[in-house]
């Protein structure tokens, strides 16, 4: 009986201890796995520059959509194309928002900030406002294929398409869809970043100049009927 009670302690003691065994191998495994996982990193877009005085300044109010953008821009991931045709997404490189959301919010900020409007809002505007502006963002990526022979790293493509609608009658008043395309200066994903920026802030630099012409020509035909 002492022999086969000692055989089935020692048995016992060998299962305890290859599950230990197993348990620091698996422990080991995950924090090994842990440990390679890449640091995501978060990007965001600047607010452009104003533009030069003198300014138009009104009093209409403005109310910026949440602007419409394909599936592949509604993902926080900075997306990359490796060919004309063939496009992915970079996984630990985010924007903090999706593109569109980007967009839209840096949108309602600029124009807050040129005093062309009395007040601007994200639609919708808790106060009745005089016009609309509608967008789609059709692309907002990384060229990487297009590398060129005197050192440049690709390229950063910003496309948009505006409307800038009255709300009164609903008419169309401005309409606009422009493409920027900045060249990527540096390695590595800021100077991405840097030129997906600028590209943004090109063309909402210009989508003003032609917002503002409209909307000060009906801005100073509301003065006259006025007096």
């Amino acid at each position: 009986m002492k022999t086969a009670a000692s055989q089935l302690k020692g048995w016992t003691d060998k299962i305890r201890y290859g599950r230990a065994i197993s348990s620091a191998m698996l422990f080991a495994v995950i924090c090994s796995g842990c440990a390679s996982v890449p640091k995501t990193h978060y990007y965001t877009l600047r607010t452009p520059a104003l533009p030069p005085a003198p300014q138009v300044k009104t009093d209409f109010v403005l109310q910026v959509e949440p602007f419409d953008a394909p599936e592949m821009l509604r993902d926080d991931r900075i997306v990359y194309y490796s060919s004309p045709v063939e496009l992915n997404f970079h996984d630990y490189h985010r924007w903090s928002s999706n593109p569109a959301a980007l967009l839209s919010d840096l949108a309602v900020k600029y124009f807050a900030e040129t005093g062309l409007f009395k007040e601007v809002y994200l639609y919708p505007a808790p106060v009745e406002a005089d016009y609309t502006l509608q967008g789609r963002v059709l692309d907002f990526a990384q060229m990487d294929y297009e590398k060129s022979r005197n050192g440049k790293r690709g390229k950063g493509r910003v496309s948009l398409a505006l409307d800038l609608v009255r709300t009164r009658d609903n008419a169309v008043v401005w309409s606009t869809r422009r493409e920027d395309e900045v060249a990527i200066e540096k390695k590595g994903m800021a100077s991405v970043v840097d030129a997906l920026n600028t590209a943004s802030q090109q063309l909402l630099g210009d989508a003003f100049s032609g917002i503002a012409g409209v909307v000060g020509r009906e801005f100073a035909q509301k003065q006259g009927q006025s007096h």
